[in-house]
């Protein structure tokens, strides 16, 4: 079986290539969080380097941007060639992309300004609440008997 499943974030814009032969081809970074932290306490990422062809290659180049939490699934293939400087066969294994996925989009960052607007529209709701009658709806007198209370 030749698959494999990445999960992680776009680590860098995806940028669409065309081949002499007229096919799209893009490369598609994704960082992936390892599972165990650093001696800082924090994760590290691997960053692999994933290509994608034609149709795959365009909605990655169209609708893929940095930040973006991607699923990948796809296939390994293997290119041997021979290195004069060596003297012997090299391989070089590449990750080609099947199925791409957007999971979740980057999230927003938000400016002083959009805090402030935040901020003016609770104080507005606090007025309304402040100036609002809980009870209002109950009448100006609610009547409870002795035997309704619980103790």
């Amino acid at each position: 079986m030749n698959t494999f499943n990445i999960t992680g974030r776009i680590s860098r814009d995806v940028a669409l290539y065309a081949t002499s032969s007229g096919n799209n081809f893009a490369w598609i970074s994704v960082a992936v969080k390892k599972k165990f932290k650093n001696k800082d306490g924090k994760y590290d990422a691997d960053f692999i380097e994933i290509g994608a062809w034609r149709q795959k290659a365009e909605f990655a180049n169209k609708y893929l941007k940095k930040g973006d939490m991607v699923g990948v699934q796809g296939h390994m293939t293997v290119e041997t060639k021979y290195n004069e400087h060596s003297g012997h066969n090299e391989s070089q294994i590449s990750l080609v992309a099947d199925e791409i996925e957007i999971l979740a989009s980057k999230p927003k960052e938000y400016t002083s300004e959009d805090y402030k607007k935040v901020k003016e529209k609770v104080e507005d709701k606090k007025e309304e609440v402040q100036e609002a009658d809980p009870f209002e709806m109950f009448g100006a007198e609610v009547e409870i008997k002795d035997e309704d209370l619980p103790f």
